[in-house]
């Protein structure tokens, strides 16, 4: 996965999605309840100089970049986060 979309699943049912280098989140991401509706919705900070030989540094590894937002299994929206370049506004 250098860099690709990936999906996973657990016992047949999606449990995330999202863009990824190696294990780190470098794009959108989203993450399911085994029921299928989103837990999770958000982004990553995306790697703009596709230089992928430094993408598990600090730089773009995993790092939350704009709105986040968590929802119950029922699928209301339960929390709403904002991020810049990894720190919480």
């Amino acid at each position: 996965c250098t860099p690709c979309y990936l999906k996973a699943y657990r016992n047949d049912k999606l449990i995330y999605e999202g863009d990824f280098y190696l294990d780190c989140g470098v794009g959108t991401y989203k993450e399911f309840y085994l029921n299928g509706n989103i837990k999770v919705i958000g982004n990553y900070r995306r790697n703009e100089t596709q230089e992928w030989n430094r993408a598990t540094s600090n730089e773009w590894c995993a790092i939350k970049d704009g709105t986040w937002e968590y929802y119950d299994e029922k699928g209301n929206l339960t929390k709403k986060e904002e991020y810049k370049n990894g720190i919480l506004q």
